[in-house]
This record gives structure tokens, sequence and C-alpha cells, in this order.
């Protein structure tokens, strides 16, 4: 009787404890097309710089005014998007004005862990200190001193995802001095289960 009595403890921890997680798990399934979808960006970025060298990048997302530089109003922003990307559904298109208008931070826990693209994430305050502090000739000469090995200073605005029709919006903008870089729009399709670019506008350049 007590070896009976034993076995079913354990049998309802067991129970216990999955139910538990179960509410984890879930929503690490709900986390992962966002994550897929940085994948997908790393290892097209990587192809493109030869992932030689690392890039730094803050932990702030790109704001409005990095992304639509030039656009100014809301029309004049649907209007960008509408002749960047055409085949972008109106729904990505308007959800991702309206994501980036609410200044959504960077998922910074979905970045892939493995990657190409060698990414050294840093607080956005140390970025900022270094920046605001000095003026931008300076800064930019006292951050490849701090960042030595890097090539560059990444921004990123997370992924837009449409579930319905499977693409994905996502900006990405890349600085290396004074007058040089630029932002990149990439339209994102979902094919087998596999996230690729499918077109990229830039959108400034310094």
């Amino acid at each position: 009787m007590n070896k009976t009595m034993i076995l079913l403890k354990r049998l309802l921890l067991v129970i216990f404890a999955c139910l538990s997680l179960s509410p984890l798990i879930v929503w690490a399934e709900a986390e992962t097309p966002e994550a897929a979808v940085y994948a997908a960006l790393f290892e097209h970025l990587a192809h493109k710089g030869g992932a030689l060298r690392p890039v730094v990048l803050g932990t702030r997302t790109s704001g409005q005014d990095e992304v639509f530089a030039a656009a100014g109003s809301t029309e004049r922003m649907e209007e960008v998007l509408r002749n960047a990307v055409s085949e972008a559904s109106p729904t990505l298109r308007t959800a991702f004005i309206g994501e980036l208008k609410s200044a959504a931070p960077l998922k910074t826990h979905q970045l892939p862990s493995k990657s190409a693209l060698k990414v050294q994430l840093v607080p956005q305050e140390e970025l900022d200190e270094l920046f605001q502090s000095n003026p931008k000739a300076t800064a930019w000469s006292r951050f490849f001193q701090r960042f030595s090995e890097t090539s560059s200073l990444m921004s990123l605005f997370h992924p837009v995802i449409d579930p319905l029709t499977q693409t994905a919006l996502v900006y990405v903008g890349s600085s290396c001095g004074r007058l040089c870089g630029g932002g990149w729009l990439l339209f994102m399709t979902r094919h087998e289960g596999a996230w690729r670019v499918s077109r990229e506008v830039r959108l400034w350049i310094a």
C-alpha cells in the first residue's frame, strides 16, 4: 500500500510539473517565427558582407526618424512602403508603420544564438554615452577604438509578420562613420518552413 501511494504521489508530481511548464512551452513556440526571421536575415547579411568581422548591435530598436528619415507624414510613409514593397499586403504595411510608431524595444532574447553573422550586443546606454558626449568625428574614432574588431554599428527594427500571407517586413541599418552607412527595408517570405529575403530596398544612404 505504501509503495502504491509513493508511486501515485510521484505521478501527480510529474503531471503537476508538466502543467506548470506548459505555458512556457507555448510561449517559446509563439516566439519562434520572429526568431526564425532574425536567423534568415543574419544569414542574408553574412553572405552579403562576407561574415569576416563582427558588427555591433545596440539594444534599442531603430526609430521612425531613422527608418523614414525623409518621409515625414504617415501618408508619405505609406506611399514609400507601397512603392518599395508592392508585394507586401496592405495589412503588413499598416502593421509595420504602427509598430514603428510604438517604438517597441528590440526583443534581444529572440536573436539567434548561432549565426553566420557575428553580432556583438552592446547596451544602448554605452553607445549613447559614446556618441552623445563627443563630436561625431571623435565619437566614431572612439567607437572603433572601443570595438576594434568590428566593421560597423548595426541597427534593427524587429520583424513584423503577416501570418496569413507568411510574409514579413524588417528594417536593418548600418553605420561606419559620418559619411558611411545606409538603411534597408527587407521583404521576407516563408516557403516550405524557411524564411528568405525576397526583396531588399535601400531607404537612405549616408
